[in-house]
């Protein structure tokens, strides 16, 4: 029976930036009051 398997649309390279982002993303919990948090990635 086949296995099926799926490809990701992403590489390694963008879970590593997705990753880093996030982490940085975290640095700013609870310092953008009373805005909300908000982030951009170019």
């Amino acid at each position: 029976m086949p296995q099926h398997t799926s490809a990701s649309p992403f590489s390694p390279q963008d879970f590593s930036m997705m990753s880093r982002a996030l982490k940085l993303a975290r640095r700013g919990i609870y310092t953008t009051a009373p805005n909300p948090n908000v982030g951009c990635v170019i």
